[in-house]
């Protein structure tokens, strides 16, 4: 077929370092999930999926989200996209040829149409003048032949206003629609913009969801301390994207926030660096929070005691103080 998808495969694909290690794991239904996964890819027009779809895919692959989720993130056989994607760059390269042949043959119809044109308008000019001139002659000959009488232009004059007042009408009225078009625009941009934090904050109140979050970034402990200093990384993230526009449920958020946490990415890695200097700044750092009781060791700690120093420090209750 002319427009049939496909692309090119390696005969010896499954020699590949990376393919022996996905199915020493994995066996050969990771191997055949893996070219099932390059033919989903190859469907998209820039070769790149939402990781949001893996649980889909994970269906219809008849495997649990996580298997799949190994899949594409453990091998190095696919690439993740700050964006929340996910590609393939070899299928990436393989494409090219087909996408530079798609482009010359674009350009050459383009370059056909364009030709067409010229020569379209150059026809319409050549056959305007002709009438044009045509239009003249026959408008001397009737102005040869009228008898010679005196004209009232007071009407005509008066006409050519009122069509200029008709016409400067239309002109504000159309202008006033843009402007309240623009206006709703940006009202509805911006209550899509206050949604999407409602329902951060909603996900972030979801106790046993942010423990399944702590255990897919690999912060793992590191996680729930340091929460405010991740939520904030991850607005941050998404103002600076310009992606709060596109959020348009809880799920969206979740999804979104899941991939901006996802082990291995440029953007968990960037999460460790500031949990770490969160860390060396924190006064409370030896102390754990639990129900709102500041405590050690499963021991609480008087209110209104200084923040514990060390991580061996020991509450003195006779001294009331600490003591290493």
């Amino acid at each position: 077929m002319k427009n049939s998808q496909y692309f090119l495969h390696d005969c010896c694909a499954r020699n590949n370092a990376k393919m022996l290690s996905l199915t020493a794991d994995k066996g050969l239904e990771g191997y055949g999930a893996y070219w099932v996964l390059l033919e989903y890819l190859r469907e998209q027009s820039d070769y790149c999926m939402p990781l949001s779809l893996l649980p889909s895919l994970a269906k219809q692959l008849g495997k649990f989200t996580q298997w799949v989720e190994e899949l594409v993130c453990n091998y190095g056989l696919f690439v993740l996209t700050d964006d929340g994607r996910f590609t393939s760059q070899g299928l990436q390269q393989r494409m090219k040829p087909l996408e530079n042949k798609r482009k010359a043959r674009d350009a050459k119809a383009e370059k056909a149409a364009r030709k067409k044109a010229v020569n379209s308008n150059t026809n319409s000019s050549f056959s305007a003048a002709q009438k044009t001139e045509t239009n003249e002659k026959n408008s001397a000959k009737k102005v040869e032949n009228r008898p010679l009488q005196l004209v009232d232009n007071e009407p005509v004059a008066n006409a050519s206003l009122e069509e200029k007042r008709i016409e400067e009408k239309r002109i504000e009225e159309i202008k006033r629609k843009e402007k309240e078009a623009t206006a709703s625009e940006k009202e509805s941009s911006s209550s899509k913009s206050s949604f999407w934090e409602s329902w951060l904050n909603e996900a972030l109140g979801e106790r046993s969801w942010l423990e399944l979050q702590a255990i897919h970034s690999g912060l793992s402990g590191a996680f729930l301390p340091h929460l405010e200093v991740i939520s904030k990384a991850f607005r941050e993230h998404v103002l600076l994207q310009g992606t709060e526009v596109t959020i348009c449920s809880l799920r969206d958020v979740k999804s979104y926030f899941s991939n901006f946490i996802r082990q291995g990415t440029v953007t968990n890695k960037r999460l460790r660096e500031l949990i770490e200097k969160a860390a060396t700044t924190d006064v409370y750092r030896f102390e754990q929070l639990v129900d709102g009781q500041r405590t050690y060791c499963g021991l609480p700690i008087p209110e209104g005691a200084p923040p514990r120093p060390a991580v061996t420090s020991v509450w003195d209750e006779r001294k009331h103080c600490w003591e290493y």
